[in-house]
């Protein structure tokens, strides 16, 4: 249904760790939106300036939707948004963490997700590291440390599917050991350290 609206889709995970390189940026950009465009050998000679002006023009000819996933700071989200064609029929959608990034969104809708209850939780987690019949939930603490995870379902998803890629029961119970001292670096850093952690 979304796809069918949108002419163009570009997608760019920001995360907490994001070292702001302007050009890395937009070139990533500009070829998700417009991937002919790059590549054109004229494209190595483009400035940094000239790529940002054909990222506008891209989204102003049609209806684009640019996602900036996992925003963490107000000023990367101010740098790209206060360019952001309006009225043309393209669509900017921020996931973020932090208060003052989706206060900083001009947005008439802003979704803020709930934390699942400790049911939804484990059952989120069985779906990602299981495949049926899955072992007891006490078994390896499992249920304590999905209950660590505080609700969160990224952090539940990540979790699970770290799990679900170990082989042996060893290697669970080594990773499910590890995951109760990393879950905490996970909620301040966000998903994609728990999983260099482990």
């Amino acid at each position: 249904m979304v796809r069918c609206h949108f002419e163009a889709f570009a997608w760019f995970t920001v995360g907490k760790q994001f070292d702001f390189d302007t050009r890395t940026f937009y070139t990533s950009l500009l070829k998700q939106l417009a991937p002919e465009e790059t590549k054109k050998d004229i494209f190595k000679c483009y400035t940094t300036e000239l790529i940002w002006r054909r990222i506008m023009e891209v989204q102003s000819s049609g209806r684009c939707l640019v996602v900036l996933d996992d925003v963490w700071l107000k000023e990367f989200f101010m740098c790209y948004s206060r360019d952001f064609p309006r009225g043309f029929g393209s669509k900017l959608l921020v996931t973020t963490q932090i208060q003052q990034v989706a206060e900083r969104v001009r947005s008439d809708e802003t979704y803020q997700m709930r934390h699942l209850n400790e049911n939804e939780s484990f059952e989120l987690f069985v779906k990602r590291a299981f495949v049926s019949p899955y072992p007891d939930p006490e078994l390896y603490g499992m249920k304590d440390i999905v209950k660590r995870c505080e609700g969160i379902p990224l952090i539940i998803d990540v979790l699970g599917r770290l799990l679900a890629s170990k082989h042996t029961l060893y290697e669970s119970k080594a990773l499910l050991d590890a995951t109760s001292f990393c879950l905490d670096i996970s909620k301040q850093c966000g998903p994609e350290q728990l999983e260099r952690e482990l």
